[in-house]
C-alpha cells in the first residue's frame, strides 16, 4: 500500500491516531512536505529534534512502515541534506530518486511561503526555501513512475479556490509576482518530465485542500492538512 500524507505541520498525532485506528501495517507513506519539525532552530535543539525524528521512526519500524518525506517551504532545508534518512523515517533531498515497490519516486522539494512577511527569515522561514528548476537533470530523469513535491503544476492548482493572500501583497511587494513564477516553474518540470517518463501520479500538498483529477493519464493529487490518502 502506498499512501500519500498532507502538511502535518509539526503535528504527527493525528496521523499516528489514523494509523492505529485504520490498522495500518506493510505500508509507504509520502508525506508532502511542511513536516514541520524543521523549526528546530527556535523551538528545539537539533539534538532534540533528531531525537522525535528517531521516536517516530521507531514506531514506523513497529508497523513496517516507511515514511518519505519531501521539503515544504516550512522545512528547513538543511535538514533535507541526505543526513536525516533513518531506516523509517527519510527526510529526501530535493531531485532525489527512490524506488518503493518496483515504482521509480522523484522528490521535488520547495515552495514559496506566502507569509513569510509575517515571520523571521532563515529562523521560521528560508531564504532558499522555493522550489528550483534543474533543467539538465529533469531532462535526464527516465522511468519516473511517481512524483512527490509541496506545490504542484497548474493543471491541479488552477482548480482549486484561490486563497486570500491580498494582505499579504500588500505587506511583501515581491510575493505576487514570484508565486507566478513559481507556477510556471512547476508546469515547466511537468512539461520536462512528461517527454521521457510515463508518470502514474504526481502528488503534492501546500494548498491545505483535498482535490485530484487525471490529465494525460497521470493522477494529480493534493492532500490536505493531516489527510492521508491511498494512492496506489
Amino acid at each position: 500500500m502506498i499512501l500519500a500524507l498532507g502538511d502535518i505541520h509539526g503535528n504527527m498525532d493525528p496521523t499516528i491516531k489514523k494509523i492505529n485506528k485504520l490498522e495500518i501495517t506493510d505500508a509507504i507513506i509520502l508525506q508532502v512536505g511542511d513536516f514541520g519539525y524543521s523549526f528546530a532552530d527556535v523551538l528545539q535543539s537539533k539534538k532534540k529534534y533528531v531525537k522525535s525524528l528517531l521516536y517516530y521512526n521507531d514506531i514506523f519500524k513497529h508497523k513496517n512502515i516507511i515514511m518519505y518525506v519531501v521539503r515544504g517551504n516550512h522545512d528547513n532545508p538543511k535538514y533535507f541534506n541526505g543526513e536525516f534518512c533513518f531506516s523509517n523515517l527519510k527526510l529526501m533531498p530535493d531531485y532525489s530518486v527512490f524506488d518503493i515497490k518496483c515504482w521509480n519516486v522523484l522528490a521535488l522539494g520547495g515552495a514559496t511561503s506566502v507569509d513569510r512577511c509575517e515571520r523571521k527569515v532563515n529562523k521560521e522561514w528560508w531564504s532558499n526555501e522555493k522550489f528550483t528548476v534543474d533543467v539538465d537533470r529533469l531532462q535526464a530523469f527516465r522511468d519516473i513512475d511517481i512524483v512527490i513535491s509541496h506545490n504542484i503544476p497548474t493543471v491541479l492548482s488552477n482548480t482549486l479556490p484561490l486563497l486570500p493572500l491580498n494582505n499579504f501583497f500588500k505587506k511583501d511587494v515581491l510575493l505576487e509576482s514570484e508565486l507566478i513564477s513559481e507556477k510556471k516553474d512547476f508546469d515547466l518540470a511537468y512539461s520536462i518530465l512528461k517527454e521521457n517518463n510515463k508518470i502514474a501520479v504526481w502528488v503534492g500538498g501546500h494548498w491545505h485542500r483535498s482535490a485530484s483529477l487525471y490529465n494525460e493519464h497521470t493522477l494529480f493529487r493534493v492532500a490536505g492538512i493531516n489527510e492521508l490518502v491511498e494512492l496506489i
